[in-house]
């Protein structure tokens, strides 16, 4: 099958490639970078800048018209981020995207989103999210892939294109940029770790198992107009998480343990508040459905998996 994948040259969209090309497909990977041409059936090609993307450079933006589309391309979190920024490209642009691939007989979009569009009032609840839990985001960039969501939704029903949604809790691996990344300088550099006194629950995906499942989802019949929570079972909480990256750097983590309000204060000093609130957090994801619907299961576990 010929799969397009937007953002092919981030963190996921490199596996996303590979994946996708192990498997046989023909892959147009678009991107940043050129190098993912070097790859068996893979074309490496310029996308559009989805912020202000261009309808008559469609043609050179893409030389075949996909039959599927795996939509990783995003704004993400970052200083020079703002509502404006994650609206324009996370709706707008996956909006414009969907539009002027079903023009040229796209027959599926498989759209990655996040399990942050359920929100603190869904992961507070004590119980694990699941895809019928409630919707209440609560940032700019969790907004703006809730808003995707809708569009996409919208765009299927009156072009006749099937959709696949998938939310992701956080991406580890070899690698993993963001939260992963600053706890990896932090055990590296010898620092305490903060963790939550009472301990925490906490869901996340290895980047090859969000890779398999979104090439996956691309191509079966039953990933149709579904809408997935995901998730693995590498970890079941943060400190399992952190003994991982620990023993995979050769260091003995030096973990601290303190109470809730201990931990909002040293965000509040070190500016770090997010990332520790993110680490500390209870987040289990129910991903039952994904896994009876498309019979899947995840594979591969960190030790197995080289770096991206």
């Amino acid at each position: 099958m010929k799969i397009l994948v937007t953002g092919a040259s981030g963190y996921v969209g490199r596996f996303v490639v590979e994946r996708l090309a192990s498997l046989g497909h023909q892959v147009m990977a678009w991107g940043n970078r050129r190098d993912a041409g070097v790859q068996r059936g893979v074309t490496a090609l310029s996308g559009p800048d989805l912020a202000n993307p261009r309808a008559d450079l469609m043609d050179t933006y893409l030389p075949e018209a996909p039959e599927a589309v795996i939509h990783l391309a995003a704004q993400v979190h970052s200083p020079q981020a703002d509502g404006a920024s994650f609206e324009r490209v996370n709706e707008q642009g996956t909006s414009w995207l969907f539009e002027e691939l079903a023009k040229r007989g796209l027959k599926r979009f498989v759209f990655l989103s996040t399990i942050g569009v359920h929100g603190p009032a869904a992961f507070q609840k004590g119980e694990p999210v699941a895809e019928g839990s409630p919707l209440c985001p609560e940032n700019a960039y969790s907004k703006s892939k809730l808003a995707a969501e809708g569009k996409v939704r919208e765009l299927s029903q009156r072009l006749g294109v099937e959709y696949t949604i998938l939310r992701a809790p956080l991406v580890v691996g070899e690698g993993a940029p963001g939260n992963v990344q600053q706890l990896e300088k932090w055990i590296g550099k010898g620092l305490p770790i903060p963790l939550a006194s009472e301990g925490n629950r906490r869901s996340f995906i290895h980047v090859a198992n969000l890779a398999d499942l979104l090439a996956l989802a691309a191509v079966h019949p039953s990933a149709a107009g579904k809408t997935f929570v995901v998730a693995d079972d590498l970890f079941s909480d943060t400190e399992g998480l952190v003994m991982h990256v620990a023993r995979q750097l050769g260091k003995a983590p030096k973990i601290l343990r303190m109470s809730r309000p201990w931990l909002r204060a040293v965000g509040a000093i070190t500016r770090k508040s997010r990332a520790l609130e993110q680490l500390n957090g209870s987040l289990e994801v129910d991903s039952r459905l994904v896994r009876e619907t498309l019979r899947w299961s995840p594979a591969a576990q960190w030790s197995r998996v080289p770096p991206a």
